[in-house]
């Protein structure tokens, strides 16, 4: 799979995780984040607001790194490293969840 992407398709793909990180960004400065979600929304206050605040950055930096090529990176390590970047935001996500 051709991970070389246009400079409009990169645009949009940065778009959604920066829109998220200032999101939540924002959230943690006013105190409290919400996330909507099924069947209630979901408060995260405090510490936890801003570990959740990790995600959206290291999903943005699993993004830059899957496709930006002026990153001096092999494509084996790419495909390694950008799944890496994300799980870990992701863990680090429900973790601050956790520890509310």
């Amino acid at each position: 799979m051709d991970q070389v992407v246009s400079p409009k398709k990169a645009l949009a793909l940065y778009l959604i995780p920066v829109l998220f990180l200032v999101y939540f960004v924002a959230g943690a400065f006013t105190g409290e984040i919400s996330v909507p979600g099924r069947s209630d929304i979901l408060n995260i206050r405090g510490v936890s607001a801003w570990l959740a605040c990790s995600f959206p950055a290291l999903w943005l930096a699993s993004e830059v790194i899957r496709h930006e090529q002026r990153i001096k990176i092999g494509p084996k390590s790419r495909k390694i490293l950008a799944p890496i970047i994300m799980v870990f935001g992701v863990s680090i996500f429900f973790y601050a969840i956790y520890k509310m």
